[in-house]
């Protein structure tokens, strides 16, 4: 016995190969739409932490060298060499380095103050160069990237050479 339009056991009753043509292309370029802006946002993403670990980790570094003897300006300027040095990527000359007076224990502009102990602050800011805007979300990956330390530093070395 014959059966017309289809092969026998095939599932797919009077469709014929001719008229399935262009669906894979179709099909693909749908799931395409899909995982094209995904695996977008997923490296967007990725590269947002990386350099937010880059920064923490230069920042740490400027903290370490800040414990060097000497006064602020001197501990700030062994900070900022410290960064270009660390900071390979993002570009040390990309990032914004600034060095924020704590509150609670502020540092003094010399040796001399009641307290024998302050901290000192590393706060590096990175203005991203590709934000992620997805259509009717907004941006899905912030336009800057932060990295922050902090130090606790001797008082009585601040004077000091």
């Amino acid at each position: 016995m014959k059966r017309s339009g289809a092969q026998a056991g095939s599932g797919w009753p009077n469709v014929r190969a001719a008229d399935m043509r262009g669906v894979a292309a179709l099909e693909f370029m749908l799931i395409l739409m899909i995982l094209l802006p995904a695996f977008y946002v997923a490296v967007a993403f990725s590269l947002n932490i990386l350099a937010r670990q880059m920064l923490t980790q230069a920042a740490s570094e400027a903290g370490r060298a800040m414990l060097r003897a000497g006064t602020m300006t001197q501990r700030q300027g062994f900070a900022t060499t410290a960064i270009n040095t660390t900071l390979t990527w993002p570009s040390a000359s990309a990032v914004t380095a600034t060095f924020p007076v704590d509150a609670t224990y502020p540092c003094p502009a010399s040796g001399v103050g009641a307290a024998s102990q302050c901290i000192a602050h590393v706060t590096l800011t990175l203005n991203q160069p590709m934000t992620v805007n997805w259509p009717g979300l907004g941006a899905l990956v912030p336009a800057t990237v932060v990295g922050t330390a902090a130090v606790t530093l001797d008082t009585s070395t601040l004077g000091g050479s």
